[in-house]
């Protein structure tokens, strides 16, 4: 379903994989031995952080791995030059990927404001460690995150549906759900018990209890839990209805 930052996660590995090779080419040119050049902890970090990427391409429930390694390594280039722009690069990516996995599916102001604070508080730290000045240190930062703002208030809605994935459909027509288990569940759906359902549809808690049964078994699942379940990661279709 998310084939994209599979096969992202696969181009991370090789491009980090690749990068250890040049690392270790040129540190051999430099005079090293190659096991001089191999026993770097860089080096053994960056062949880490691939073998991760690699990990979390095969793996879907480790895709959560791309944005944390991503923002983990984000500090990285900023110690070597204040206005780097491989570390926002990093973060950015790292934005990107988790809107695309749902993370800022609920609470998303908060979100950002979170990982924007995190991104200032990397570059103060790293500022601190190198004694570099806060003025140079934040300048790069507050550029972008002006220019993200922009973007976002201009074509937030374009982002959101271009990078939202988008959920498969349940056809429950094609289930076998007649009208009324359609709409039983429908306001299920919605929020609302029983007694709330029969007394919008002018049946009894009974009728609505033996549908609901019917619609378990029509769409494989044991309980509400798991209707609801299967009902969120689904946009639900009936005949040319599509909820």
């Amino acid at each position: 379903m998310k084939k994209p930052i599979a096969h992202l996660g696969l181009f991370f590995s090789i491009a980090f994989c690749f990068g250890f090779i040049l690392v270790v080419i040129m540190r051999v040119t430099r005079g090293l031995s190659i096991i001089e050049a191999l026993n770097s902890p860089p080096n053994i970090a960056q062949l880490g952080v691939a073998f991760m990427f690699f990990l979390s391409s095969k793996i879907p429930r480790l895709y959560w791995i791309q944005p944390v390694v991503l923002l983990a390594i984000t500090p990285l280039p900023f110690i070597g030059n204040n206005d780097s722009f491989y570390g926002l690069a990093f973060f950015v990516l790292a934005v990107l990927l988790l809107f695309k996995i749902g993370f800022f599916n609920s609470l998303r102001i908060p979100k950002v404001i979170g990982l924007l604070l995190y991104l200032y508080i990397v570059q103060l730290i790293t500022a601190v460690i190198v004694g570099r000045s806060l003025q140079l240190a934040l300048t790069p930062v507050f550029v972008v995150t002006i220019f993200l703002v922009i973007l976002y208030i201009l074509y937030h809605e374009e982002i959101v549906v271009y990078l939202k994935e988008p959920k498969p459909v349940l056809d429950l027509k094609g289930k076998k759900l007649s009208e009324a288990e359609y709409l039983y569940l429908m306001d299920l759906r919605d929020g609302r018990n029983i007694k709330e359902i029969a007394v919008n549809h002018g049946v009894s808690e009974s009728t609505i209890r033996n549908t609901l049964a019917r619609v378990y078994k029509k769409l494989d699942v044991h309980d509400k839990s798991e209707l609801m379940a299967l009902v969120a990661v689904h946009t639900l279709k009936y005949g040319e209805r599509v909820d």
